[in-house]
Formats: structure tokens, sequence, C-alpha cells
């Protein structure tokens, strides 16, 4: 990056060699750098995050300045482990479609109050350094207060296998794919309050490709998912014990809620998937599609459905073109033990139940259609 400030490398110095004497005089006080420039954004500011971020040691804080606004023209990577970004309510805002992503990289990384905004793209875009933010191969990952606006890609990304990590208070908008797309073997991990808007592709997936390990043991409580441009509301697509609970969904392109196998993108088995709790509210807008406000779907050969739950559920303003409220379809696979239960429709003009799958691989019970029993056996 060309420098046409040579005073904040000084300052940056400067900074860094207060954080070294604060170490030295107070070993338990866990050092900080923090910027304090009045500057509104102006220039480039890649090189220098990028800087105080390697030179933070185990255990230290770097603070932005809410009154500016950091450019960065490359990606931004958290390599150094135990460390905390602490965005003091500051936007670092990327202005490469290309290498706008921000990276966690390292063990026991937390980020907090933090805004990051994206460039915005006509075009969709899936590799790593196009995701806004991406946890990638990392342990134990905090990741609170935050909000992405403005994605090519997803606005958070989870693979690699990271565990431990934990979401809470994210808020993801203007996405050209999923809202929050945990993938990669991705496992062990919990979002809570997440809330996705306009998103390009799905609001909060859990992806697992046949070439990757499986997504296991995922937690996700009260997602709010506000419009998707394509895709499904909540969706897990491959994966073993993914539990999400009251969820409040709304306006999605395709199935509000989504649990399937697929064989157009390779996905893994489904088992131990559980959604209870929530609304589900004019799910399914897109009339080239056909997936209703609920759809569980076998599609990948030699998979299997299997210990599926779906229940709780208020299902309101379906609209026809969606043809069902609540769909189990089989094409390829093996489905068993599945339970659509205490489901609430309202304000219907589909019918409430489709089903391709063999006698005895679901069960539907305690249904109601405008407060009156339903019975869809």
């Amino acid at each position: 990056m060309r420098n046409s400030r040579p005073w904040r490398s000084q300052l940056t110095s400067l900074l860094l060699a207060v954080v070294g004497l604060t170490t030295a005089c107070a070993a338990s006080t866990p050092p900080q750098a923090t910027h304090a420039s009045p500057l509104q954004a102006s220039a480039d500011a890649t090189r220098e995050l990028q800087t105080d971020i390697d030179a933070m040691p185990a255990g230290g804080t770097l603070k932005l300045d809410n009154r500016r606004v950091y450019l960065h023209a490359g990606v931004l990577k958290i390599r150094k482990a135990g460390v905390r970004i602490d965005g003091n309510g500051a936007t670092v805002q990327a202005t490469s479609t290309q290498t706008s992503s921000v990276q966690v990289l390292a063990d026991d990384v937390s980020i907090s109050n933090l805004k990051l905004i994206g460039p915005r793209s006509t075009t969709r875009r899936d590799g790593i350094d196009q995701q806004a933010l991406a946890i990638l191969g990392a342990k134990r990952t905090s990741i609170t207060g935050t909000s992405v606006d403005g994605s090519a890609a997803a606005g958070v990304f989870i693979g690699n296998g990271s565990s431990g990590f934990s979401l809470n208070d994210v808020q993801v908008r203007n996405t050209r794919a999923d809202g929050i797309h945990i993938t990669g073997g991705a496992n062990t991990g919990k979002l809570s309050q997440v809330t996705t808007v306009n998103t390009g592709d799905d609001g909060v997936a859990v992806v697992s490709y046949g070439d990757a390990p499986a997504c296991h043991d995922i937690v996700v409580v009260s997602p709010t998912v506000r419009g998707t441009t394509g895709g499904r509301g909540v969706a897990v697509v491959g994966g073993q014990r993914i539990q999400i609970s009251d969820v409040d969904i709304s306006d999605t392109s395709a199935a509000g809620v989504y649990v399937a196998t697929e064989p157009a993108y390779d996905t893994r088995s489904v088992n131990q998937v559980s959604v209870v709790g929530g609304s589900v509210t004019r799910a399914n807008r897109n009339p080239s599609v056909v997936n209703g406000a609920v759809l569980v779907y076998s599609g990948q050969p030699g998979t299997s459905t299997e210990s599926v739950t779906i229940s709780d559920l208020s299902i309101s303003q379906t609209p026809a073109s969606a043809q069902r409220a609540v769909g189990l379809v089989v094409d390829a696979g093996t489905v068993s033990n599945v339970t659509f239960s205490r489901l609430t429709l309202t304000n219907q003009s589909v019918r409430p139940f489709v089903s391709t799958a063999r006698p005895g691989a679901y069960r539907a019970d305690d249904w109601t259609s405008n407060n009156r029993p339903l019975s869809v056996n």
C-alpha cells in the first residue's frame, strides 16, 4: 500500500511502544493498542490495521476509534491466538470485492461491537477472500454485537473444521450468498439472537458437502430472517445433531425451514436435526420454486434422512404458488423417524401437507388450521 501519511507509522510505533511499556509494568493487565485519530475515511488502512493486529500479544486488545471509517482494499487476517478486537462501534469498510474479507485464523479470538461494510455487488462470489467475515479452522471464536452490511458472498462464513464458535447479537444484511454459512465440518458452536435481512441465498445455513466432514453439534437459538432474494430461511443440508429453536422467519424466496440431502451439491446425510418453536410467515414467495413453508427433502442417493423433528411452529400466509404448507419429499436415499408435531396453520390457501415418503417413515400429529384440529395422515 502506498502510504501518503508517514506520521501514521510513527504513531503506530509510539502506540506499540506504550503497549510494551504497559506490559512490562503491569503484566497482569491485558495490553491494549488504541486508535485515537479523529480522522474519517480518507486513505486505505489495510497496512495500518494488519500491522496492529499482528503486533498484539496474546491477551491483547485492539480498540478501534469509533469516529473513523477504516477502509481496507486487502484481506485482513487475525493470525495470533488469544487476542481481542474491540470495534468500539467503528466501521471497517472493504473497498475491493475480490479481497473484502476479515478472517479469523487463530484460536481464542473475540470480536465485538464492530461494523463491517462490503462493496455492493451484482455478481455472486464464493471465494474465501470474498466472505465478509470468515472463521477458518479456528477454535473458540466469539463474535458479539457485530454487523455485516454488504457481501458478494456470505456475510459470516464458518468452515475448515472450526469448533467452539459463538455468535451472539450478530446482524447480516444485503449479501449475494447466505447470511450465515456454516460448513466444512464446523462443529460444537452456538448462534444466539442472529438476524439476517435481504440475503441472496439462505438466511442461516448448515451445509455438509460430501468432500468434507459433516457439521455437527450446532445450536441456533432465536434466529430472525427477514427476506431472502433466493434460498431459504433456515436450512440444514447434511449434518448431525443440529438444534434450531424459536425461529422468526418471513418473506423467503423458497422454504422458510428446509432440512435436506441434495444431489446437486453432493451433500451428506441428515441425522438428529430439530427445528422447534417460532413462526414462518409468507415463505416460498418465488412462484418458480415449489417448496412450501417447511420442506424435508431426501434427494441424494446413498444418504439417509433420519430423526428429524419439526414442531411447535406457527405457519401463516403461505402463497398459493407454494402449493403446500409442509412437505416431505423423497426422490432418493432413505427416510425414517421424521416428526411433524404441533404445527399451527393460519391464513393458508395451499394444501396443509404433501408427502411422498413410504408409510411409517413419518408421523404428523396435533396440527390445527385456523384454530381447529387438523388431521393430515
